[in-house]
Order: C-alpha cells, then structure tokens, then sequence
C-alpha cells in the first residue's frame, strides 16, 4: 500500500510510463 501511495504522489516514479495518469502507476504498484 505505501509503495501505491509513494507512485500515486509522484508520476515519474509510475511502473506504466505509457500512462499519461500517475493513478494507474499506483494501481499496477499495488
């Protein structure tokens, strides 16, 4: 969960760079 919280607060850390929403790197953390 804190790993998905850590990707949600900053974008360039989100696994799904393909993404334009840091949600979905929170999600795919999780």
């Amino acid at each position: 969960i804190t790993t998905g919280i850590l990707f949600l607060a900053d974008p360039a850390n989100s696994f799904m760079t393909g993404h334009a929403l840091a949600l979905d790197g929170g999600i795919g953390a999780i």
